[in-house]
């Protein structure tokens, strides 16, 4: 139950900044996030952030990155 319940919430989250709703994250649509969240960050930190995630660096983030790197911060 718990492992659903954190899958959905990880569905959800990558759907609501997925914006085109195209299957993956680009860095401005990870951008416009942070500042709906009202988290301000650096072009730098953005950019590392994202170099972290897109593991396979093709420039977005699927879902498959997205679930693997914040399924495993504890």
């Amino acid at each position: 139950s718990f492992v659903v319940h954190t899958e959905h919430g990880l569905w959800d989250l990558f759907q609501s900044i997925d914006r085109n709703q195209n299957g993956e994250i680009d860095k401005s649509e990870l951008k416009a996030a942070f500042s709906n969240a009202g988290v301000t960050i650096s072009n730098a930190k953005l950019e590392e952030f994202f170099q972290d995630v897109d593991k396979n660096r093709d420039g977005v983030i699927s879902y498959a990155e997205w679930r693997c790197v914040l399924a495993s911060v504890k």
